[in-house]
């Protein structure tokens, strides 16, 4: 029998809000709007009945149970668990009109996209770009973005920062943080205004020259920040001293490499892999450990403007790491002619 958490229990009807609103509470609203757009646009004489609610699966997991007489019953394990469950139902009643029992799972636990930030260009402030660009993302069932910037970002790039990491828990995206460079004090003031910011990443790029000594520093910045924060590295020899630091020290840290498209030994699930939008995405089939993360395309605008970054070349990537089937739900192999 299942303990439900009864935090709340949503009932949809055609006449409720059809559209999000540009300023969501929580990634459930933000699913609940699809469905209610979804629901709305069947122009059903009398709206299906739809019951959302937690309960104690696992995180990022959802069931959709339907009702004899029309709508059902979805659940999901967290908020983006219960916001996939109802993105599913939305995608669903769109394409039949009704809810099919279904389950879903994630396969890979990091699923992530690469931005390069820049700063001065009017997407990267654009609220509405980034709306747009994380309901993309949850649709497409991503669940991190990093932000990279080639030097610390310093305090006049903050407000622009701290929006985007309040419009990323919207729609139940993680925000991290990437760097090609250290300084303590800049980050540990961007990790004071941007709580949300639970991942630093060091890039190769931050450990040339004398940059271990402020990595070193970097590390007793994330020590006392007063939450979670996860560092990222490079698995390289670079970065040994530094992880031997992190692994004496009981520090949070996960390591990255870049992937080949050839499958390696199984990773433990604190690794991830980096890969770029040129490899196709069922190499996600070979990939191990934690998860991955893409570098976002760039293209330039119907307007001319500075190119932005892009999702829909990529969205496979972030379907297939949630869906991937496992190696026992995988279809036998046609028997030899």
């Amino acid at each position: 029998m299942r303990l439900l958490i009864n935090l709340f229990q949503l009932t949809v009807f055609a006449a409720a809000f059809a559209l999000a609103s540009p300023a969501l509470a929580s990634p459930v609203d933000f699913g609940m709007a699809e469905l209610n757009a979804a629901i709305a646009a069947r122009n059903f004489k009398y709206a299906p009945k739809i019951q959302a609610e937690l309960d104690i699966q696992a995180p990022e997991t959802f069931r959709i149970e339907p009702y004899a007489a029309g709508g059902g019953h979805i659940t999901g394990g967290d908020l983006r668990g219960l916001m996939y469950g109802l993105l599913e139902a939305a995608e669903q009643m769109r394409a039949t009109g009704r809810l099919k029992q279904t389950h879903g799972a994630p396969t890979l636990a990091l699923r992530g996209i690469r931005v390069a930030a820049e700063p001065e260009a009017s997407w990267f402030t654009s609220g509405e770009f980034w709306q747009r660009y994380f309901a993309g993302m949850a649709r497409d069932r991503f669940n991190r973005l990093e932000v990279t910037f080639h030097s610390v970002p310093g305090p006049d790039a903050i407000p622009a920062l701290r929006s985007i990491a309040q419009a990323a828990m919207q729609y139940g995206v993680d925000l991290a943080i990437g760097l090609d460079a250290t300084n303590p004090i800049l980050i540990q003031q961007l990790l004071a205004v941007c709580p949300s910011v639970r991942t630093i990443v060091l890039h190769r790029e931050a450990f040339r020259g004398d940059a271990m000594l402020d990595a070193m520093a970097l590390f007793r910045v994330l020590h006392d920040a007063g939450r979670r924060v996860v560092l990222e590295l490079p698995n390289s020899d670079s970065t040994a001293g530094l992880v031997e630091e992190a692994s004496n020290d009981g520090a949070p840290f996960r390591l990255f490499s870049r992937f080949t498209g050839v499958a390696s030994n199984p990773q433990p699930r604190d690794w991830y892999w980096e890969v770029d939008p040129t490899q196709d995405a069922d190499a996600v089939n070979a990939i191990s450990g934690a998860g991955f993360e893409i570098t976002a395309p760039l293209v330039r605008p119907l307007n001319g403007e500075q190119r932005e970054p892009e999702l829909d070349s990529i969205a496979d990537w972030g379907r297939a790491g949630y869906n991937r089937p496992l190696p026992h739900e995988a279809p036998p192999a046609p028997a030899p002619k």
